[in-house]
């Protein structure tokens, strides 16, 4: 049997509807699969094959490089820059470590609550009503709590994510979702709205319970701020945030988000 390289993007498998068949009934959105075309085989779930052999306005998988819904894209290898182009502010003195590090050369450090980095409201970061998926490795140095992540708003809540005692926590005005999250480890975290309901899995496993939003509206402008609200102690690497897509949180990165 030949051993075929595994290709983790779908951009170039050149699949189309008739390559849906063998997708049968009782495999899972969430299963993954490999489609074999000429010497590569393609490696994704069945639910972005499926979408990616139908085809979409914008061709593209989510997360893919030339996905549109990404917009806003972190990787902290030796800088704050955010590939899509947003503007990044630095609070006091923000640090980027070589250890820990999930993926690249560094990682952000969140080593006081004096320092973090900014990246100010602006209209390209609107969440309105669409769905939005916010995703980012985390690592958690101690139990206690660290507020270190703020979606600002303007309209509705700020929603503010926090860790303390082993789990990760949602929180807009009140807490609203929370997950185990382990410390001295590097876990991986998505927040999605899904139509009227916020949902987090952390390492690929759902919270226990969804918060339901109805059908508020975010507003017209978001900023993001990390660090620099309450607590310290913890890293953070590899910060994406996509609006109109949900992604896919239940499968697990293995590499750098692309892009």
């Amino acid at each position: 049997m030949p051993i075929y390289p595994i290709n983790e993007s779908l951009e170039n498998a050149g699949l189309n509807v008739a390559d849906l068949s063998y997708l049968i009934s009782d495999i899972t959105d969430t299963d993954e699969c490999i489609v074999i075309r000429g010497n590569t085989a393609f490696k994704n779930t069945a639910a972005n094959i499926k979408a990616y052999a139908l085809g979409s306005a914008q061709n593209a998988l989510p997360g893919q490089t030339n996905d549109p819904a990404v917009k806003l894209l972190m990787h902290f290898d030796g800088n704050f820059n955010d590939a899509k182009g947003n503007t990044v502010n630095a609070i006091a003195s923000p640090k980027l470590v070589s250890s820990p590090v999930k993926f690249g050369s560094a990682a952000f450090h969140y080593d006081s609550v004096s320092n973090g980095i900014q990246i100010p409201s602006t209209p390209s970061l609107a969440l309105g009503t669409d769905n939005f998926c916010i995703e980012f490795w985390c690592y958690i140095s101690n139990t206690s709590q660290k507020n270190f992540l703020l979606i600002d708003v303007n309209s509705g809540t700020d929603i503010i994510i926090y860790t303390t005692n082993n789990s990760i926590n949602f929180y807009d005005s009140t807490l609203r979702i929370t997950s185990p999250c382990p410390i001295g480890q590097w876990n991986f975290v998505s927040i999605i709205r899904e139509e009227t309901f916020m949902k987090m899995y952390v390492n690929g496993v759902k919270a226990s319970a969804d918060y339901s939003i109805g059908a508020i509206s975010y507003g017209t402008a978001t900023g993001v701020k990390l660090g620099n609200i309450f607590g310290s102690g913890m890293y953070v690497d590899e910060l994406r945030l996509s609006i109109g897509s949900i992604q896919t949180p239940a499968v697990v990165p293995i590499a750098p988000f692309p892009g």
